[in-house]
């Protein structure tokens, strides 16, 4: 890309930043979906126990995210 001019630069510059943008825009689709089938099953499934090892780890998993 340090041998393209200028101009061709800028020009390649702009199409990878669309290819990105539909990219993105995509993925965010896809995360969409992905949280909505994740909700439904978790709606279905039956209660989780107090101490089980799942529970744990998501409960952690939560509070070092929200940091």
């Amino acid at each position: 890309m340090r041998k393209l001019p200028p101009a061709q630069r800028s020009a390649m510059l702009e199409e990878k930043l669309k290819v990105r943008a539909a990219l993105n825009a995509k993925l965010a689709g896809l995360v969409a979906k992905r949280d909505a089938f994740v909700a439904e099953h978790r709606a279905k499934a039956p209660p989780k126990k107090q101490s089980s090892f799942d529970l744990v780890v998501e409960e952690t998993l939560k509070k070092q995210i929200a940091r």
